[in-house]
């Protein structure tokens, strides 16, 4: 298991719900993501792990919650580009707390 380090200031942008998908005007810092780490096994990604609070995160190990279709593949160039717009966007239909009293919205559809 190989761990690699990203310094990356990543601020969510937008959310999604069953209601629609929404963008992100204002948003409180603790959201704002300034590094994550990526566990990788083999070339293959097992883990992400940030240093912000994200509703798709478990609030006590801030692992981030990964799709079974993004857990295990080949760590690339596009496979990174696929997590941080997953760190980007709040999957509010599937967390673990809803931050909506925390942000400023607007709805795009």
């Amino acid at each position: 298991m190989r761990t690699m380090r990203f310094k990356k200031r990543i601020v969510p942008n937008r959310f999604f719900c069953k209601k629609g998908v929404f963008r992100i005007t204002e948003i409180n810092s603790k959201y704002v993501i300034n590094e994550y780490v990526i566990e990788v096994d083999n070339d293959r990604v097992s883990k992400v792990i940030i240093n912000a609070k994200h509703p798709n995160s478990d609030p006590r190990t801030n692992e981030f919650c990964l799709p079974k279709s993004l857990k295990g593949r080949k760590l690339n160039k596009l496979t990174l580009l696929l997590i941080e717009s997953m760190l980007s966007s709040f999957h509010l239909d599937d967390c673990y707390f809803s931050p909506l009293e925390e942000l400023k919205w607007v709805r795009v559809s």
